[in-house]
């Protein structure tokens, strides 16, 4: 609704404006003023709104969408920034939820107006916001336009800081643009002062001294006081000084269970756990994309069900719960100090056995590179894949500090870079030829459970650490572990028509450093000499290894991605990682679904869904979400995976998805 004040802004703009052009009131008259004004800012993108698992917009700009194609389908923003973070246009976001934003719109022009800074004021949309927009004719410092925003927000209470504090990511829908929710943003005054900037970054230091002179003040400094040994890192989140540890194995079983029905104290508890073993919120993160326990940071309640959170949503509920497991941490020391006893001995015993295991390993060099036999001879003894999957258990063993550990195919392709019908055959191979042994079956939506074979752990040939040398520090073998199973898992020698798997595995001997003949690689990796030769020419052609003196060895700094994108293989196990998101979710979901078909039919019309069930797209929120049936009412698992496809909202997921599943 446009008011009284709104009209003054159109009729005192009407003596200077120029005429919109027509085209401007239409979508692609919007989407074309964008693209004038993306020019001014060099960006190639604009940010898009998401939808949720509703198919609603979620007021959530965490895509993004290049401005060489088509208009987006629903709302956008356009980014203030040039790509250096200079502010080439400022927005002044006044939000009716926080305030009165025509009356700031009002107060904050009459400041524009005494040093002649042309603007222009648009009616964001139904909502009765208001963005007052100002273009420049340079790009103006981050920390000057963030200065200006907090003292303006002072005196401007609707005004949203976040657009004018973030020099990466602040954006704000720009005129003529759709809202959400319906209509545009429609602009009082001519558009055209945007598309012909003549205010100068000075101006705009005028402006904030002008301010200040008038009494302005920015508002206090965050208390900066902290409890004792309590620190921050880079992005201002706390975490308690001190060494890294591992979470014990409880914490590290309750990560892997089913959600309990209070999911926040689930995720509370094992956030105090995370921050007492000197974790960082970071890493805190990273747990919750994968394991089960954390549902809470995923999701919300929602009439009877869980409905997914938006990004900015579990930022928000992660940066909360670590802020307090950090404080409650800080404060009762006593609690968890995270002193364990007994893991210096189990430390110990856990890498002295796996030292075994790789030196064994090692030392059976023809049993893992020798791809020159055939298809049979390398299922029956070994090849590189088996060796990937036999680092990756013990990788998982030394993060654990334990040397029984729960692993599924799905994880272990991930980590490693092979398929995971490979990785099953791997996990098959190892155990029949005595590398490890399965103690329990997978259940649900848990992997199956492994363990080194007893040699390794109780090795009477070994000598003994204690008495003749010591085992190497778990920081040196985690290095070691991560880098056999990182090597292999590139675009550059996974995909298909890249430089191979045999050329990764040759690669895989040159990284740790040193310097070696064509013998030695031969020794090193089972292949003949010829073949080392072939490989050798394949990765020297694309800049990965050198030949200095009839030595070779790694080229400093060779960076893999660019010959993936060259030999247009980039991307591949990206897809299939989100792939294998996709097919993990629906997997629980059938699991859910089994349960609840295991009910008697009074349960069924009284239970309510699992904390872990996933909505699909198109499911009411009241409903309970039903796996999707075909017209016999059999399991249609295609749909179900199609739909968490389209949901998960990935680029070209679904054609890709598609291409997969009729292959």
């Amino acid at each position: 609704m446009i008011t009284l004040e709104d009209a003054n802004f159109q009729a005192d703009s009407r003596a200077t404006r120029r005429d919109v052009s027509p085209t401007w009131g239409t979508p692609e008259g919007a989407w074309e003023l964008t693209l004038s004004l993306s020019r001014l800012t060099g960006r190639r993108s604009v940010r898009v709104d998401v939808r949720d698992a509703h198919g609603d917009f979620a007021n959530s700009y965490t895509a993004t969408h290049p401005t060489r194609s088509i208009a987006p389908d629903g709302p956008w923003a356009l980014p203030l920034t040039d790509n250096a973070g200079g502010f080439r246009f400022l927005c002044f976001d006044l939000d009716a939820k926080d305030g009165n934003p025509q009356r700031d719109a009002h107060r904050l022009t009459r400041w524009l107006d005494q040093l002649a800074i042309t603007y222009v004021v648009c009616v964001s949309g139904p909502s009765g916001g208001r963005h007052v927009w100002v273009a420049l004719t340079a790009a103006a410092d981050a920390a000057l336009v963030n200065q200006l925003a907090r003292r303006a927000k002072t005196v401007l209470p609707s005004l949203d800081l976040s657009p004018l504090t973030n020099d990466t990511t602040g954006a704000v829908r720009p005129p003529l643009s759709p809202h959400r929710a319906g209509g545009h943003s429609q602009p009082l005054g001519s558009v055209e002062v945007l598309l012909t900037p003549s205010t100068t970054p000075q101006r705009l230091a005028q402006l904030d001294e002008w301010l200040q002179e008038e009494g302005v003040e920015l508002p206090p400094a965050p208390q900066t006081s902290r409890p004792r040994g309590v620190d921050v890192d880079a992005d201002g989140h706390p975490y308690l000084a001190g060494d890294r540890r591992d979470l014990s194995p409880r914490i590290r079983e309750l990560l892997a269970s089913p959600p309990a029905a209070d999911t926040s104290a689930t995720m509370a508890q094992i956030f105090l756990a995370a921050a007492n073993a000197r974790w960082r919120r970071a890493d805190v993160a990273a747990l919750v994309r994968t394991y089960p326990a954390l549902e809470h940071a995923r999701t919300r309640r929602h009439a009877g069900t869980r409905v997914p959170r938006t990004d900015v949503g579990q930022r928000h509920v992660i940066d909360g719960a670590w802020r307090m497991a950090v404080a409650y941490a800080a404060t009762h020391p006593g609690n968890g100090a995270g002193d364990d006893p007994t893991f210096p001995q189990r430390e110990e015993h856990v890498v002295a056995a796996l030292t075994r295991a790789q030196e064994r390993a090692d030392a059976l060099p023809g049993m893992w590179g020798a791809d020159h036999t055939s298809t049979a001879h390398r299922a029956a003894r070994g090849s590189a894949a088996h060796r990937a999957v036999l680092d990756a258990l013990c990788l998982y063993m030394a993060q654990a500090v334990s040397l029984e550990i729960e692993a599924d195919t799905r994880r272990l392709a991930l980590d490693t870079g092979w398929g995971r019908t490979t990785a099953q055959n791997a996990l098959t191979a190892l155990q029949e030829a005595g590398w490890i042994r399965r103690t329990a079956e997978a259940t649900g939506e848990h992997g199956a459970r492994y363990t080194l074979s007893e040699k390794f752990s109780t090795d009477p040939h070994e000598p003994n650490w204690s008495q003749g040398r010591k085992p190497p520090a778990r920081s040196a073998l985690l290095r070691e572990l991560t880098l056999r199973t990182t090597a292999l898992n590139q675009d550059v020698y996974a995909a298909p028509g890249s430089l191979g798997r045999a050329a990764g595995y040759l690669h895989l001997q040159l990284l740790p450093g040193g310097s070696w003949t064509v013998g030695d690689l031969a020794l090193r990796t089972g292949f003949t000499a010829a073949a080392v030769r072939r490989l050798l020419t394949r990765l020297h052609r694309n800049g990965l290894v050198q030949l200095v003196e009839g030595h070779w060895r790694a080229a400093v700094d060779a960076d893999p991605q660019p010959i993936a994108a060259r030999l247009d293989v980039d991307g591949y196990l990206a897809d299939r990682r989100r792939r294998y998101e996709v097919e993990r979710i629906v997997w629980a979901r059938w699991q859910q679904e089994l349960h609840w078909m295991s009910q008697n039919h009074i349960v069924k019309r009284r239970s309510r869904p699992h904390p872990t069930a996933t909505q699909l797209t198109g499911q009411a929120v009241h409903e309970r979400a039903r796996y999707p049936r075909g017209p016999d009412q059999r399991a249609d698992h295609k749909t179900a995976r199609r739909l968490e496809a389209a949901r998960l909202n990935g680029r070209n997921l679904v054609s890709f998805l598609e291409a997969q599943l009729t292959a």
